[in-house]
């Protein structure tokens, strides 16, 4: 039942973006997940909590904006 309600927020999201969990962002920036905690407090990014599924995510467009920002 989880499972099928997060699979629905997932598709929902993947039709108009991808989303990736904190550990490939951690991987895509080759940064620890302290880093990328503080990077969200600070504003760097965003993270989205569902309610109907266990965790925080990111879009990669914000992710890959933020980064082009910083070049």
């Amino acid at each position: 039942m989880i499972y099928s309600c997060f699979s629905k927020v997932i598709a929902k999201l993947s039709a108009d973006e991808e989303i990736l969990k904190p550990e490939e962002v951690c991987e895509m920036l080759s940064i620890s997940m302290p880093k990328l905690n503080n990077l969200v407090k600070c504003g760097n990014f965003n993270s989205y909590d569902f309610k109907d599924a266990r965790g925080v995510y990111y879009k990669r467009s914000e992710i890959m904006q933020a980064l082009r920002k910083r070049e």
